[in-house]
């Protein structure tokens, strides 16, 4: 039995809220990475040193309760020693890197991945400690780029060029509708500065990846620059608008108006939908379905999801899960009085509560859908009895490992609640 309706509850709102912050999620009274084991049965210290016996910091400082560590070392480390002493005398080390060995110590060669991960476990009988450490392998002198993403913001369509090394120059053509980019680029070295220059960007837009292109012709200039900051490289992004097609006025019509009424962003989605999904662009913070677009979904079998995409965050949907006329019955109108109206927004009153908590607030959305009445009157879908997917969109690319999400809720008191919900980082989006 499927439940449409706004029913009293415990939880009085649903937001999600993504933070950056060391030891944030102890500072909100979650508990934090204790499955990794015992420290009592863990170690006294961990070091960890080159081919050249340079010994490597850990981020942070080694702790016997910390259990996850960062270790960036340079691109002509060819293998790294790992130290260790257990707290209990007689425990079992094993070092697991791109080989496992067990014992005190143990050299494991550095793999030729940027990023790789080494476990130290230590086993005491029935009780054990786990340690990561991620290591990133850079070479502070690097300006070059490893992807160059661009996304046709208005038609969804991606245009990325494929970056081939040592090239500097490149072009993308685009549809004449165009107006607006997403530009995705990523350095070679995750620590080199990226500036971006060209187009028209909003001042007051905090997520600063949309770029505007009014011109025929737009040029980016692409700057890297080492993470050392001693080698800039600069790259250019061509982008032109292919032509607008000719319309030729229908003949006759009677009228003698001839205009004809545009399709919605929906519509458009609809008839040229290439596979089982497809993605709605919502310019502002809300997208209504009207009742004729939502019975002309449910008549078609092509497509089975939407995702409404804004700049604060994106909502998966699947109109044939539910039983419309039902929910219609139920709300007291009729299937073809039926619209729907998805709301996505920053809620900013969450994100200064995050803040004043000392939390640092990477992004945040509500999502919010109602049912919306011929003569105006709108209700809120609290529960469609199934789960819908959402994306958070991102200020930065947050570090890894140091982030998490919480869905930020008031109890029946009024006191916000935070709790978490399990989550993977994708660039700049949390899905």
């Amino acid at each position: 039995m499927l439940n449409f309706l706004d029913k009293p509850k415990k939880w009085t709102s649903m937001l999600l809220i993504v933070l950056l912050a060391v030891g944030l999620l102890s500072g909100i009274g979650i508990p934090t990475a204790q499955a990794a084991g015992n420290a009592e049965h863990g170690l006294t210290n961990l070091t960890v040193k080159d081919q050249d016996n340079h010994e490597y910091l850990l981020t942070p400082e080694f702790d016997s309760w910390q259990w996850n560590y960062d270790l960036v070392v340079d691109t002509s480390v060819t293998q790294l020693t790992f130290e260790a002493t257990p707290l209990l005398e007689g425990a079992v080390i094993t070092y697991s890197g791109a080989i496992s060995q067990t014992g005190g110590s143990a050299t494991l060669a550095t793999p030729d991945s940027k990023t790789y991960i080494v476990h130290v476990h230590v086993d005491q009988g029935d009780q054990s400690a786990s340690y990561q450490i991620i290591v990133k392998r850079t070479d502070p002198k690097d300006a070059s780029l490893k992807r160059l993403g661009v996304y046709d913001n208005t038609n969804d369509l991606d245009k990325s060029p494929v970056v081939i090394p040592g090239e500097k120059n490149y072009s993308v053509e685009v549809e004449s509708n165009t107006k607006q980019l997403w530009m995705s680029i990523f350095p070679t070295d995750e620590n080199a500065q990226l500036t971006i220059t060209g187009g028209v960007q909003d001042p007051d837009e905090p997520i600063k990846v949309f770029y505007g292109i009014p011109d025929k012709t737009t040029v980016f200039t692409i700057k890297v620059t080492s993470p050392d900051g001693t080698v800039t490289e600069t790259y250019t992004l061509t982008v032109t608008k292919k032509d607008a097609p000719v319309v030729t006025p229908p003949v006759g019509g009677g009228g003698g108006g001839g205009a004809v009424e545009s399709s919605s962003p929906l519509e458009e989605a609809l008839n040229n939908a290439t596979s089982s999904t497809i993605t709605v662009k919502v310019s502002g913070t809300s997208f209504t379905v009207s009742a004729a677009e939502l019975a002309k979904l449910l008549a078609q079998k092509k497509v089975e999801t939407i995702v409404f995409e804004s700049q604060t965050g994106s909502y998966s949907f699947n109109p044939g899960q539910y039983d419309w006329s039902k929910l219609a019955g139920i709300l007291g109108f009729t299937l073809t009085d039926l619209q729907l109206k998805l709301e996505v927004a920053t809620d900013q009153t969450a994100a200064d509560s995050a803040d004043k908590a000392g939390l640092d607030v990477l992004g945040s959305a509500n999502f919010t859908l109602k049912a919306v009445k011929k003569g105006g009157q709108e209700i809120v879908l609290n529960d469609l009895g199934h789960y819908i997917k959402h994306t958070v969109k991102l200020g930065s690319q947050p570090a890894a490992g140091h982030a998490a999400v919480v869905r930020v809720d008031k109890d029946a008191n009024g006191k916000i609640v935070y709790t978490p919900v399990p989550f993977t980082v994708n660039g700049t989006e949390v899905p």
